[in-house]
């Protein structure tokens, strides 16, 4: 039954993508974390879908083990970044002030 699942999702969603769900729902928030403002797991996937750098930065934070705290903390900013439509070289002090 399992095996069967595990296939069905990987058709529907992709296999990278079924691999980084716990990262996508885990990162915008679930049942012990609050839900970033006005952002939702639909926008993340479809950032997750549409943009590289975005699941380049997935891939730092969900591969972390032999990853430095400091390539972490960009990783997850850099992230942010990218689901605010920010580009890769924006911080998100910079963001923060822009108008939307």
């Amino acid at each position: 039954m399992l095996g069967q699942l595990n296939k069905l999702s990987k058709r529907i969603l992709g296999e990278e993508l079924r691999d980084n769900i716990l990262f996508i729902h885990s990162f915008l928030g679930c049942d012990t974390t609050s839900r970033m403002f006005e952002m939702g797991k639909g926008i993340a996937f479809k950032k997750f879908k549409d943009s590289q750098f975005f699941r380049d930065q997935a891939s730092v934070l969900t591969d972390s083990v032999e990853t430095c705290v400091e390539e972490i903390e960009k990783a997850g900013d850099n992230a942010l970044v990218c689901l605010y439509n920010g580009k890769p070289h924006e911080r998100l002090d910079e963001l923060r002030y822009q108008v939307q």
